[in-house]
Order: C-alpha cells, then structure tokens, then sequence
C-alpha cells in the first residue's frame, strides 16, 4: 500500500540529499533538545548539532557528503549502544549488592 508514496520519496533523494539526510536532522533536532540523555552523551555530538542548525557554513559543507553523516549516525549509534549496555551492567551490578546484603 506504501510503494507509490516510497518511490516518490526514493525520486527525491537527490533533492533531499540521499538517504541519510533526513534522519540526519531529525537526529540533530533532538540533540539540541535540553534532555538528561544529552547531558550524558558526549559534548561534540550536540557542538556539532548545534553549529549545524546554525548554518555554520563548514559544518554543513562537510556533512553534505553522505558518507560523512553516515559516520556521524553511526558514531552516536555506538555510543547510545554502549551507554545500553552501561546501564545494564550497573543495574545488575546494583542488583547483586543488594541480594549480598540481605
């Protein structure tokens, strides 16, 4: 039911800049929002969000290549990932503490 309205965006690609271009600012979006998760996350991520959003004409020379945007999701990916698994390790490890002290 879905393939006209994809191939319509598919045909926009190249006037929205490829594949990644709109997740890409989605994503910036939300790395400008005051949120606890921001807080945590490495700075560059929201310098580079907010210097983006801004028009700071080098950073968005750079990222509209494709391939540098990919990195940048993927870079932030990972660390999202690993801050995952980060809280999973410290609710267990808070979990054995306290059958330990019981």
């Amino acid at each position: 039911p879905y393939e006209e309205q994809l191939s319509q965006f598919n045909g926009r690609e190249g006037e929205y800049g490829s594949r990644f271009s709109l997740l890409f600012r989605q994503v910036l979006r939300m790395l400008v929002i005051p949120a606890e998760l921001n807080e945590r996350m490495p700075k560059l991520f929201g310098e580079v969000a907010h210097r983006y959003l801004s028009n700071d004409r080098p950073t968005v020379d750079h990222f509209s290549y494709e391939d540098n945007r990919h990195f940048f999701l993927r870079d932030l990916f990972d660390w999202l990932q690993i801050e995952k698994r980060g809280r999973r390790m410290r609710a267990t490890r808070e979990d054995n503490i306290k059958e330990t002290s019981r």
